[in-house]
């Protein structure tokens, strides 16, 4: 009878922890299904991402944003952060004067010339698809409070 109660208490026990390690990792990240194509090659429709809930994101970064001028949750790539100019001229993005190497756009693409600072508290984002994203160069820079997290690969 003792042996049984000992087996029960270890179940109840093990379920009861296992529902603790589950809120306190939730609490730090989350799971979220990409929808649509801004992001390909690097993400298609259908990936599952892992995200960072809370961390501050950088130039490189791949984010979820719960933006409220598309009215939704979208993933894009930091391009710059507060602080920075970013420069285009329809073919090639300079940040801070620095030009942009990117490998993992997925076609070439044209652009308006921009030149802007990226405001305090702000990021500025885009697809690496850029012929097919809603990003800063159409919402204009992001809120940081706008940023659900960073993407972990």
């Amino acid at each position: 009878m003792r042996t049984r109660v000992r087996g029960k208490f270890a179940i109840i026990l093990n379920i009861g922890l296992s529902v603790l390690a589950a809120l306190w990792i939730s609490s730090y990240y989350r799971l979220a299904v990409v929808n649509g194509d801004s992001m390909e090659p690097t993400y298609t429709q259908g990936d599952i991402i892992f995200v960072k809930i809370g961390k501050t994101p950088q130039r490189g970064d791949i984010v979820i944003i719960d933006s409220k001028a598309i009215g939704g949750r979208i993933v894009k790539r930091v391009i710059a952060v507060e602080g920075d100019t970013v420069q285009t001229d329809g073919e090639a993005i300079w940040v801070n004067g620095v030009i942009l190497e990117e490998k993992y756009i997925k076609e070439p693409y044209a652009m308006e010339d921009v030149l802007l600072t990226v405001p305090d508290k702000s990021i500025y984002v885009m697809g690496d698809n850029r012929n097919h994203s809603r990003d800063s160069r159409i919402i204009g820079a992001v809120s940081i409070a706008e940023v659900v997290g960073v993407v972990k690969r």
